[in-house]
């Protein structure tokens, strides 16, 4: 290997027999390194290669590799077909190298009843806050470009989170300027499913170590409460037309390692309660789905018999797979948990905690569990940048969608008539071959490759 030095990539116009798809729809971005905390306070930093940052140019020394990230963005006016062109790599001399890309007749579409969501998210949290008005229009926009962006990369529906502690106005009332302004935004963005909103802190069932916490839970109080935040939100959305929200009133009350005297389990049942008195519906985060079933149940570790149990009770099993975020660096594993994994366990949706936190965010760093930081796209001014893993994370929701397509047509020519063998033979082939799982980490078998 020798040094390029600055090296600059770009692209041509892509011509087929059908049209031609402009240069001007192609990404190009540069693989960057960050620094990731691991395992502190005593653990260390590392160098993770994983962001996509816009720009075509890097200088390249000797001994050192470089990646570059090209996006192409079908629109529907391209008509399908074989589309050629060339990138062209600049250094002291150019270099093209031919690219073929095949546009098929399918235009991807969310898949009715599955839900992808990023579970307990803060971009409207600060709204509560006494800042200017200005300001929180900045916070607003802020939030529309990140649940833009989760849009673009599969998502179908949010999971936001309340701030820490309950805010008052100056007449008294509850201050819930974050949740309305997330359904607004997710509203004028294009979600239409109900919205989960994590807002536990709020009613004092939060884990121990945490603001808003179950040590401070009066069940005289926090009753009304709940019921009277879940009215004015659910007055909030039908006045507006909004989408629903679904109500999580407190987070893994199963798990007995964060529980006092088993108080948060005992108190699910009359939240669940009145949230149903108050005419909200209802989720859970935890394993089982009963006793006191939840209208909807998302479980941190996938069993076959609670998603059977749920099914037949009418209750949607969602999963949410943190291993991708804050265990398994491998992005094709991500990519097998939103995909393949979701569809042949027929699982209702898939998420993950969550979309951006760093280790220790929640408090002392000798007090938390996060052993690491857990980014899916990191900040920036003009929106999202996006990791190998966040895009991993779409083409995982695309397989899916590509798997529907598959099913909706051998469906369509049964109904014609016609011989679906071969639509059988190819599911059963890909159900089989998804049965093995993708390493979590990097690895140089092609099990592992993405």
């Amino acid at each position: 290997l020798q040094s390029l030095g600055l090296m600059s990539v770009s692209v041509s116009d892509l011509s087929g027999s059908h049209g031609i798809i402009p240069k001007e729809a192609i990404d190009i971005a540069t693989i960057t390194s960050v620094d990731e905390g691991v395992g502190f306070p005593e653990g260390y930093f590392r160098k993770l290669p994983t962001v996509i940052l816009p720009g075509n140019k890097a200088v390249i020394e000797k001994g050192q590799v470089q990646s570059f990230w090209l996006t192409l963005k079908v629109e529907k006016d391209i008509a399908p077909g074989d589309y050629a062109g060339e990138v062209i790599l600049q250094t002291s001399q150019k270099i093209k190298i031919p690219i073929q890309v095949r546009v098929q007749p399918i235009t991807f579409e969310d898949i009715p009843g599955i839900q992808y969501f990023m579970l307990s998210t803060y971009e409207m949290t600060e709204l509560v806050m006494p800042w200017s008005k200005a300001f929180k229009e900045k916070i607003y926009q802020s939030a529309v470009n990140i649940y833009r962006d989760y849009k673009d990369h599969g998502m179908t529906t949010l999971a936001p989170a309340s701030p820490f502690v309950l805010f008052r106005d100056e007449n008294g009332g509850y201050r819930l300027d974050d949740i309305l302004a997330s359904i607004r935004a997710g509203t004028e963005v294009g979600f239409r499913n109900p919205i989960i909103w994590y807002m536990g802190q709020l009613i004092q069932t939060a884990k121990p170590k945490h603001p808003g916490n179950i040590v401070g839970f009066n069940p005289e109080v926090q009753q009304d409460r709940l019921k009277t935040i879940v009215e004015t939100v659910l007055a909030y959305t039908q006045k507006n037309k909004l989408p629903d929200v679904l109500f999580l009133p407190i987070d893994e009350p199963d798990d007995t390692s964060f529980d006092l005297h088993e108080k948060r389990q005992k108190i699910t049942p009359l939240l669940l309660q009145a949230i149903a008195e108050s005419g909200g519906k209802s989720v859970l985060t935890r394993q089982q789905l009963n006793p006191s079933p939840p209208n909807y149940l998302i479980s941190g570790v996938f069993d076959e018999g609670q998603l059977r149990t749920a099914k037949r009770q009418g209750v949607p099993y969602f999963v949410y797979n943190n291993d991708v975020t804050l265990r398994c660096d491998n992005p094709a594993f991500a990519r097998y948990i939103y995909g393949y994994y979701t569809w042949r366990n027929q699982i209702d949706g898939m998420s993950s905690w969550t979309f951006q936190t760093t280790q220790n965010s929640r408090g002392r760093p000798t007090a938390d569990t996060i052993d690491k930081d857990a980014f899916l796209a990191y900040p920036h001014p003009n929106g999202p940048l996006s990791t190998l893993k966040w895009e991993a994370i779409r083409e995982g929701i695309d397989d899916h969608k590509a798997i529907y397509q598959l099913v909706m047509r051998k469906s369509w020519l049964a109904k014609k008539g016609m011989d679906v063998a071969r639509y059988d033979q190819l599911l059963s082939a890909i159900r089989e071959k998804s049965k093995k799982e993708v390493a979590c980490q990097f690895d140089t078998n092609e099990d592992s490759a993405w």
